[in-house]
């Protein structure tokens, strides 16, 4: 049985019409995805020259692409060089009473054990040749300062390890080993030292920003009891009080109106700046159709792939680009510039295809195309198609896609 790789003459590397947001972070189709990525690595790269990070909160609809906009950031930071160090977290599901520690364990356990440790160390080797200033000063927080010298300056990576749980806030641990037994952290003001200290390490060390790319923060939403409310609130105005760390936020509503409450608050908002709160539309028709244009021309191999994807596929794959058409491809369209450009459909089902994404409630968003395409050319291939058609295309609507 034929792979839908083979079936539909796709290039090497791709083998589904789905995109994931981990294994194709590389790719970002249709420019005004591209322009709202740009929108937001300009601001970053711009805030980088000094340092001093940068705060955003990312809104658009489920389905619309943040985690895949997320991903091509932390991708794109990397092949441009930027002095900024991504790291990606994703919120999991806060309970109406959660403590804020669970949260930030996550930003502080992202960061890769090793990086923090070799950080932590080259910072105290500096500290004692009198090149950079004590963490205490830096820190306001003894504690706090002390488990960054002793704990993730250790030799032994589990003791590093650990000392990122407890830095994070989690609850519990024996920390005699790394500085004595101390309380768990568990207000604001702690939290904020953390993170200048996090801050300080990146700054002198790797003379670089920490950009913490925030999945989900729709979940904020999920701590309504009074008194973790305002905990939480406490602890994010710290967070987005300290310059030198980039913070993006990326919810899931479909408008401002709908945003957790906490990031509708005067003193969030103010710390974030207002006009850094950025809406993500959905796709307009012709959104759709630049989408999916450079989608089909990019995985399938019908003629060359756009200049927006060229240089990085060579990169990916290591390798120029075959711009070769298949024989077997071109007697399916024969001379017909316009129907090679829409295959795998047919220039009706193309048509079709974009009527139906830009107008039905749920599909013009990047997800939910690209459901409709993959049953589509599963439902092709059931039928020994090469084309699909708009028979295809309705058959799988009446199906529910």
């Amino acid at each position: 049985m034929a792979s839908i790789n083979e079936f539909f003459f796709m290039r090497n590397g791709f083998e589904t019409f789905r995109l994931e947001p981990d294994k194709h972070s590389y790719l970002l189709f249709g420019s005004h995805d591209r322009e709202q990525r740009d929108h937001l690595l300009e601001h970053l790269e711009e805030a980088s020259y000094s340092l001093e990070g940068y705060k955003s909160v990312v809104i658009g609809d489920y389905g619309r692409g943040k985690t895949h906009q997320s991903r091509n950031i932390e991708f794109e930071i990397s092949q441009r060089g930027l002095n900024l160090c991504p790291v990606y977290v994703r919120c999991t599901e806060f309970k109406v009473k959660e403590i804020f520690s669970t949260f930030f364990k996550e930003l502080v356990l992202s960061i890769p054990t090793e990086d923090i440790k070799e950080m932590a160390q080259t910072y105290e080797e500096k500290t004692i040749s009198g090149d950079f200033p004590a963490l205490e000063t830096i820190i306001d927080d003894e504690d706090v300062a002390r488990v960054f010298r002793s704990g993730l300056a250790a030799p032994n990576l589990d003791v590093v390890r650990l000392s990122m749980r407890w830095l994070g806030g989690e609850q519990k641990l024996d920390m005699q080993l790394v500085a004595g037994n101390m309380p768990a952290l568990t207000v604001s003001k702690q939290f904020g030292s953390v993170m200048r200290g996090i801050v300080q390490l990146y700054r002198k060390v790797k003379r670089k920003v920490p950009v913490y790319l925030i999945d989900e923060a729709e979940r904020f939403s999920l701590v309504s009891n009074t008194d973790a409310y305002w905990s939480w609130l406490a602890a994010l105005r710290e967070l987005t009080d300290i310059i030198g760390v980039a913070l993006i936020f990326f919810i899931g509503q479909k408008s401002r109106d709908e945003i957790p409450v906490m990031f509708a608050q005067d003193e969030i908002q103010t710390r974030i700046g207002v006009s850094n709160y950025v809406e993500f539309y959905d796709q307009s028709r012709d959104d759709v159709r630049d989408f999916l244009t450079e989608l089909l021309q990019t995985i399938i191999r019908k003629g060359p792939v756009s200049n927006d994807h060229k240089e990085i596929l060579e990169k990916k794959f290591g390798k120029e680009i075959d711009n070769a058409i298949p024989e077997e491809l071109q007697t399916i369209v024969g001379d017909d510039g316009e129907l090679l450009k829409t295959y795998p459909f047919t220039i009706d089902a193309f048509e079709k295809l974009i009527d139906h994404c830009a107008t039905a409630e749920y599909s013009n968003r990047p997800r939910e195309v690209l459901i409709m395409v993959q049953k589509a050319a599963g439902r092709a291939m059931r039928s020994g198609s090469r084309l699909i058609d708009s028979s295809v295309l309705d058959e799988t609507s009446r199906d529910g896609i």
